[in-house]
């Protein structure tokens, strides 16, 4: 499963990671674990039109293991389609310690969707740790304060450029600056950065999904339909 990971994430090999889970699988008593199911669903979920498949997989690990992180993955992948309501719900079943946990960003995102950004600021100034767009660049955005939203984003490139490039693009998609998103998703794919593997189904990336760039880079993934 490891090296199914890496090569996904990393080289955005998808009939290697492929290859990888299903040897993984043949060794596994009854050919699934709870650990096999969450990663196949992230994988799943990274092409997109089988996000449903993903959800069904997450269902499969959490009815195995409930502790297995596999709420977690299903709440983003809920996410993915816009389902807030089942995402809200999942994740707070598997984000027992809140509000410290540092995945409470999806609840965040859960509240901006159904249009609370208030209650996504309270959130977010309660945690520790969280996802640098979630922390930075696209938090004023919300609110409408362009300015604040300015100086936050530059706090994000300034910090966090080199390791997550990815999610300074997802601030600018969610800004809707489509050039500036596009220069920096491409940076960070053509960096080997893991989050890159999200771009199809992020739902931080919509306003992207009608440019031409976005299917050019897809193919450049290898990810396309």
């Amino acid at each position: 499963l490891l090296r199914s990971e890496m090569r996904l994430l990393y080289f955005f090999d998808v009939p290697g990671a492929w290859a990888d889970i299903e040897a993984a699988a043949a060794r596994i008593p009854g050919g699934e674990s709870p650990a096999l199911l969450v990663w196949k669903a992230r994988l799943l979920a990274s092409l997109g039109p089988r996000i449903d498949e993903a959800i069904a997989l997450d269902a499969r690990a959490i009815a195995l293991d409930p502790a297995s992180g596999a709420r977690r993955n299903q709440g983003w992948h809920y996410l993915a389609k816009g389902d807030t309501r089942n995402a809200r719900a999942v994740l707070m079943l598997q984000l027992a310690d809140l509000p410290e946990n540092p995945h409470s960003n999806y609840l965040a995102l859960c509240d901006i969707f159904e249009g609370q950004p208030d209650a996504a600021l309270r959130r977010l100034r309660t945690l520790l740790h969280a996802v640098p767009a979630a922390r930075h660049g696209d938090r004023p955005a919300w609110k409408g304060d362009r300015a604040a939203s300015d100086i936050a984003l530059q706090r994000l490139i300034d910090q966090y450029a080199i390791a997550d490039g990815y999610w300074v693009g997802a601030a600018y998609a969610w800004r809707g600056e489509l050039d500036q998103a596009f220069h920096w998703i491409e940076r960070a794919v053509r960096g080997g950065d893991s989050s890159a593997v999200y771009l199809k189904f992020d739902p931080l990336m919509r306003k992207l999904r009608g440019d031409p760039r976005y299917v050019k880079l897809l193919a450049e993934m290898k990810l396309q339909d």
